[in-house]
């Protein structure tokens, strides 16, 4: 097998190959702005060749990071395919050793790389190739209405049971809420949110280039955002991704880790009868779960695991509690 950087006129070729393999990327727009926008830098594509036949593809993808006041890069495996022909074959630690000995162009000295493997398969190649595991994804579930219990087997006597408690739930869910707080959504970022960043955490970049790029002028996702006020002053941020049954917040950061901005955006929601069910996504260790409700939440686990490779060669910490991770960081 080898693995030959990909030529702009042959990625027809491997969203053909994503295609036949139902893989996530399947549309030439995504692609494009996936690999050939990303204001860092165009990723590196690269395809797996075997008898001179197409039979999978790797890409890396370079995104800015922040730890204690230095710039850092991160370089991300994306897209890795291995086809039926190199299935089985051993061959995944080659793919990562390629991966890991190979750095974006523009990328810094002091580069790490991550990765967001969902299958068990993937996590099992990920560990058996060195990379560290540094935390589990998991959602937390807040149901402001009884809607989705209605499509349940026997949801209709769930709701009948449960109705009477309802006001109890969304009590407990916006417990704090303060009405010195404002949620507006806004159509772009206007600055950059940066300043949300936990403080002695690793951080992925939230500059407004950044934040456009991943969320505004995503073609895939239908992603909103939302802008908390308190005195006139921007004082917290959430991404939102609108999926069937659900709004997902992918990312919740704000100026205190007090849980009056999470119980006021969810009462937010509520009020303006924006959505019936709030999944929100969590690493576990990070800080956004301090301040998230708890009581009145479904908690689950949803698949996904975050995994890193060179952190001590870039200074980095191996405690998860010390980064501040988010799905915003993957390239789902």
């Amino acid at each position: 097998m080898e693995i030959i950087r990909a030529r702009p006129d042959e990625y027809d070729a491997i969203i053909a190959l994503f295609r036949e393999y139902d893989f996530a990327l399947k549309e030439r727009r995504w692609f494009d702005w996936k690999h050939l926008e990303n204001p860092f830098g165009q990723e590196l594509v690269f395809k797996l060749v075997e008898d001179d036949q197409l039979v999978g593809t790797v890409a890396l993808m370079a995104q800015p990071f922040r730890h204690g006041g230095r710039k850092l890069t991160c370089v991300q495996a994306v897209d890795a395919l291995m086809g039926h022909a190199i299935r089985g074959k051993g061959l995944f630690n080659d793919v990562m050793a390629f991966v890991i000995g190979t750095r974006p162009d523009g990328a810094m000295d002091n580069c790490f790389y991550l990765g967001y493997p969902v299958l068990p398969g993937s996590k099992k190649a990920f560990e058996n190739a060195g990379w560290r595991k540094l935390a589990d994804f998991y959602l937390r579930t807040y149901l402001l209405t009884p809607h989705k219990l209605r499509k349940l087997k026997a949801g209709a006597i769930l709701v009948s049971i449960l109705t009477p408690f309802w006001g109890l739930i969304r009590k407990a869910l916006f417990a704090g809420a303060d009405d010195a707080i404002t949620v507006k959504r806004v159509e772009r970022f206007p600055t950059d949110m940066n300043c949300f960043n936990p403080e002695g955490r690793v951080c992925g970049d939230r500059s407004a280039r950044f934040l456009n790029w991943r969320v505004c002028d995503n073609p895939r996702d239908d992603m909103r955002v939302f802008l908390l006020w308190e005195k006139s002053e921007i004082a917290g941020y959430a991404i939102v991704k609108v999926v069937p049954d659900s709004w997902e917040v992918v990312e919740f950061r704000c100026a205190r880790p007090e849980r009056r901005y999470a119980a006021t955006f969810l009462r937010h929601l509520y009020r303006e009868r924006l959505c019936d069910t709030v999944d929100v996504w969590l690493l576990y260790g990070n800080l956004m779960e301090d301040i998230m409700p708890t009581l009145g939440a479904i908690t689950r686990p949803s698949g996904g695991t975050m995994f890193a490779f060179k952190l001590e060669e870039a200074g980095l910490p191996s405690n998860p509690t010390q980064w501040a991770g988010s799905y915003l960081d993957s390239d789902w």
